[in-house]
């Protein structure tokens, strides 16, 4: 009898939090700015790693597109 009542409960289902607008992910960085660097600086720190991950327009799974004419 128990447990057919425990197996009749609805499950409870956690929300995942909302997610952050661009603003609010750059005042968080800002926030959390290390005291020896600019912010200017790590603009360019983030973008640099964000340019190592991204795929580039000319390139594919197999690597970047290289023109053998330049």
């Amino acid at each position: 009898m128990l447990l057919a009542v425990g197996c009749s409960s609805p499950d409870v289902v956690d929300t995942p939090p909302p997610l952050q607008t661009a603003d609010q992910r750059e005042a968080d960085y800002k926030r959390n700015l290390r005291a020896d660097r600019t912010w200017a600086e790590q603009e360019r720190l983030l973008g640099n790693v964000k340019g190592a991950f991204e795929q580039s327009r000319g390139a594919d799974a197999s690597g970047p597109t290289v023109n053998p004419g330049r």
